[in-house]
């Protein structure tokens, strides 16, 4: 055997001796610890390739392992970290795992993890788990889980969740989850989702779904549902579902609900192929165009239907039976046409 293929080979062996042991400091090629290190090097600038980092505190440059032995404990990386699972506690720059990367608190820059990612705290750049993606705290920029996303606190850019994706507290941006959607508090941007999308308190902006949507207070923007839509407090806005819509206190704007739309008060363009309807007390301003309109509290505008009813109305009906209650005896019930133009 030639000397240099020997020497080669010792030196090899030296590389993997060193890495082996992850408290060992490292087989170094290296000045005041910048240059090149085969092993566990706690602090080091340069190329740096360890099998098990352990108790690492500043690496700068290129790090390339296969594991983290107590993540909890390590320091923060910063350039281009890749390896099977590297972590860390902070992790900057361009983050690469075959099998997945954790960071305990922040991870910051390129993110790529072939099966998962996970940060403890927040994810800032762009995040991509094969399978899923999880930030304990806040996204900034974009994050993909092919599977799923989520996201304990706030969302600020893009977020998709192949399956589904979760928000615990508010959303801005765009986000899309593909079986469902949801946002703890808020959610201001673009929703889509292909069954369903629930958002905890408001939703203002553009939300699509196939089946159904819900928010606790508010709905407010463009809004589309395949089967149904409600809201706690109130619908501003273009809202279309295909059954029907209701609201706690009121639905405004261009508004069609397939079998029907409800809430005590209305205001706008009111559609529906079933009933339009005022709870108790309530007011209707606008035209309604349905079946059947029902207004036991007041009518302002025109309705237009098969059955129209009132209690008070100043304007106009048009139906087959219209009723305004407030009329004159002979004038409460009326075929083709009914009005009151008193206040």
């Amino acid at each position: 055997m030639k000397m240099k293929t020997k020497l080669k080979i010792i030196l090899i062996m030296m590389a993997a001796g060193s890495m082996l042991f992850a408290g060992d400091d490292g087989f170094k090629i290296a000045i005041k610890n910048t240059g090149l290190c085969l092993g566990n090097s706690k602090n080091f600038t340069g190329i740096r390739m360890n099998v098990i980092d352990k108790d690492i505190e500043k690496i700068r440059g290129i790090n390339v392992t296969l594991w983290s032995g107590n993540d909890k404990e390590n320091g923060v990386v910063t350039g281009l970290s890749m390896g099977l699972l590297p972590a860390a506690n902070t992790l900057n720059g361009l983050n690469f795992g075959v099998l997945g990367i954790g960071s305990n608190e922040n991870m910051n820059g390129i993110s790529l993890g072939l099966l998962g990612l996970g940060a403890g705290n927040n994810i800032n750049g762009i995040a991509l788990g094969g399978l899923g993606a999880g930030s304990g705290h806040n996204l900034n920029g974009f994050g993909l889980g092919l599977a799923g996303l989520g996201v304990g606190n706030d969302v600020n850019g893009i977020a998709i969740g192949g399956l589904g994706l979760g928000v615990g507290n508010n959303f801005k941006g765009f986000g899309f989850g593909g079986f469902g959607l949801g946002a703890g508090n808020n959610f201001t941007g673009i929703s889509l989702s292909f069954f369903g999308a629930g958002y905890g308190n408001d939703f203002i902006g553009i939300s699509l779904t196939g089946l159904g949507m819900g928010a606790g207070n508010n709905l407010s923007g463009l809004m589309f549902s395949g089967l149904g839509m409600g809201a706690g407090n109130n619908i501003r806005g273009i809202a279309l579902a295909g059954l029907g819509l209701g609201a706690g206190h009121s639905i405004s704007g261009l508004v069609f609900g397939g079998a029907g739309v409800g809430a005590p008060n209305l205001s706008g363009i009111i559609l529906s192929l079933g009933k339009v309807q005022t709870m108790d007390e309530g007011k209707m301003k606008g035209l309604a165009i349905a079946t059947y309109n029902d207004f036991p509290g007041s009518q302002t505008g025109v309705s237009i239907g098969i059955v129209n009813k009132t209690n008070e109305l100043f304007g106009f009906q048009f139906g087959l039976i219209n009723i305004v209650n407030e009329n004159p005896k002979l004038f409460r019930v009326l075929p083709l046409m009914n009005f009151n133009l008193k206040r």
